[in-house]
């Protein structure tokens, strides 16, 4: 896998999984015509592996602010820590995206959430090996 779309069923939130960060900016020009991709480019650009299990999180926005989806990138597929870390993060962004209070006493939506982010990450990969 480089690059895979998924939607978050219960939220309408289309995310794109990437393992290959040059793939990431083309990927969001085919879905999303004529988006600005300069916070895109710019995490890419800013994203300096520490070694080789690194990942992020970005919520892409069109140009008035509003939310287009999410992207995680993991470089190392296989990093289980590196994916839930990135899952939990896009977990967050999607949570505040339906305005979700998440809270102690009710963190089972996010609890959930990650756990679909994760399956579906490996999923998405798996498909391709």
């Amino acid at each position: 896998m480089a690059t895979t779309w998924i939607n978050v069923p219960i939220y309408n939130y289309p995310v794109l999984f990437a393992t290959k960060e040059k793939d990431i900016p083309k990927a969001l020009s085919e879905r999303y015509e004529g988006l600005q991709l300069t916070a895109a480019n710019e995490m890419i650009k800013a994203s300096a592996p520490i070694d080789e299990s690194y990942g992020w999180v970005l919520k892409v926005s069109n140009s008035d602010g509003s939310t287009v989806c999410g992207v995680m990138f993991v470089a190392d597929k296989r990093d289980n820590d590196t994916v839930a870390h990135e899952a939990v993060h896009l977990a967050w962004d999607i949570i505040d995206f339906v305005q979700i209070d998440v809270e102690h006493t009710n963190h089972e939506a996010l609890a959930y959430l990650v756990g679909f982010i994760v399956d579906e990450f490996k999923k998405s990969w798996k498909k391709y090996e």
